[in-house]
């Protein structure tokens, strides 16, 4: 259990900070790199998964 706890704070964590890199960039230009009907992805949201998941392998 004591594993488990210490991968839901690791995740929380990476969560935190991928949130927090989004909201840094919210003032920048943002590149879009999809845009179809309601669907955008922008690189900033590519970044922060990137962030995400690097954080997550540790």
């Amino acid at each position: 259990m004591q594993q488990l706890d210490s991968c839901l704070e690791i995740a929380k964590s990476a969560a935190l900070l991928a949130g927090e890199y989004i909201k840094d960039q919210q003032n920048k230009d943002l590149e879009i790199l999809f845009n179809e009907g309601r669907d955008i992805k922008l690189q900033v949201d590519v970044d922060a998964e990137k962030n995400h998941h690097r954080i997550l392998r540790c």
